[in-house]
């Protein structure tokens, strides 16, 4: 199962439309630690994750864009049930990049999701 995005388009007026993305995995919602040198956050730490996580993760972001209020960050397995319905190695397998990538949990491991407005 891919991660799987709805966009909604409203309307708002001949000039505007505003964009909401449902984004939502299995994983964790996840932050930065003081470990990970600053250069590397020099275009924040979304673009850090999207750059640096490996093949078999994905990440997100939810928030508002217009607003530049920003929900958080999601770290989630890519392909969760490809090797069937055990998801024991790939929380392993997350377990360790999110370490690999000094981040910190914060939620439980499982199903994980918000909107991204744009």
């Amino acid at each position: 199962m891919k991660n799987v995005f709805t966009v909604i388009i409203l309307n708002v007026g001949d000039d505007m439309s505003v964009e909401y993305e449902a984004k939502f995995g299995i994983g964790y919602w996840v932050e930065g630690t003081d470990a990970i040198p600053e250069d590397d956050l020099a275009d924040g730490l979304y673009e850090y994750i999207s750059d640096e996580c490996g093949t078999d993760f994905d990440s997100m972001q939810v928030g508002n864009l217009w607003s530049g209020v920003m929900g958080g960050i999601l770290l989630v397995i890519a392909n969760p049930f490809e090797d069937g319905l055990d998801l024991t190695a790939g929380k392993e397998a997350l377990d360790e990049e999110v370490a690999r990538l000094n981040l910190i949990v914060v939620s439980e491991f499982g199903l994980i999701g918000g909107v991204l407005t744009t």
